[in-house]
């Protein structure tokens, strides 16, 4: 990867945000007794999702 997609801001809050709703998904799951963590896993995937999606369209841009 280069450089400057790790110097993006909206790349890294995406992809740091995603690992943490994930971890929060986690441990909804195993300690309360309810199906809210789907919620959490969902927003966690639509978010990984938009971050790798601009990550490669970065990376595109950077090799023209």
């Amino acid at each position: 990867m280069n450089l400057s997609i790790f110097k993006d801001s909206k790349f890294s809050i995406g992809i740091i945000s995603s690992f943490i709703l994930s971890l929060i998904a986690v441990i909804t799951a195993t300690t309360i007794e309810n199906e809210y963590w789907v919620v959490f896993i969902i927003l966690s995937n639509v978010l990984l999702f938009f971050s790798i999606r601009r990550a490669d369209r970065l990376y595109r841009e950077k090799g023209k």
